[in-house]
């Protein structure tokens, strides 16, 4: 997809990457992380430095890239329907205009799920090697997902026998497949030779100790 000026030498990827790596990162950081966490210890400066850095997102860069992002969602809202809808070209217009308008207020509010759905989908891509491998991936998973099926429905009809056998020794009877630690908190794992949950917490409250022990030994940071 070709932008024209002043935007022709940036692709709609680097757009999206721009968003996710770039503007979306910082803003975040600015606006929510920082404050949220790092506020007492901020100084007058450090306040002054994030407001103006702020600004220019806000000012200049969020503003160039929100219209270079209007562009690219009008260039596939046009691809989509001229390739796809079967209609006259009044009604065609109608579609696009209605389609523009609702892609431009998600950009304009910093989602952009719409515009990187199309633009990673390799079904849409112009390059036919590229568009056979997807459509063969998707064979792939399809004919993956069409054999497991009765493994799966196997697997199911064997925990229900199970189930009403082991109900008989209670209700919860699932229980004696987890793990849990010493206070008799499950910890997410299965029940296995090792207890990997009961070893994390022990090793966090050793550390813990080690900190508090060294804190204000020069060098040691753990």
């Amino acid at each position: 997809m070709n932008l024209p000026e002043p935007w022709s030498g940036i692709t709609p990827d680097t757009l999206v990457d721009m968003y996710k790596n770039s503007i979306g990162f910082y803003d975040d950081l600015l606006s929510n992380y920082i404050p949220n966490t790092l506020d007492d210890m901020m100084t007058k400066d450090d306040r002054t430095k994030i407001k103006d850095l702020k600004n220019l997102i806000d000012s200049i860069i969020k503003p160039m890239w929100l219209r270079a992002m209007a562009v690219v969602g009008d260039r596939i809202v046009d691809e989509i329907v001229d390739r796809e809808v079967e209609a006259s070209e009044e009604d065609k217009e109608n579609m696009k205009k209605v389609a523009k308008d609702w892609l431009h207020k998600n950009i304009m509010y910093g989602d952009i799920t719409p515009v990187a759905s199309y633009l990673y989908n390799n079904s849409f891509s112009s390059n036919p090697i590229i568009k056979q491998a997807f459509h063969l991936i998707q064979d792939a998973e399809t004919k993956t997902l069409e054999e497991i099926q009765p493994i799966a429905r196997r697997i199911t009809r064997a925990y229900r026998r199970a189930d009403k056998l082991f109900k008989k020794f209670g209700p919860n009877w699932q229980t004696v497949l987890m793990e849990f630690d010493d206070e008799g908190i499950p910890t997410g794992n299965f029940v296995r030779p090792v207890n990997y949950g009961q070893y994390e917490k022990d090793l966090t409250e050793f550390v813990k100790r080690l900190n508090e022990e060294f804190k204000d030994t020069y060098g040691w940071s753990y």
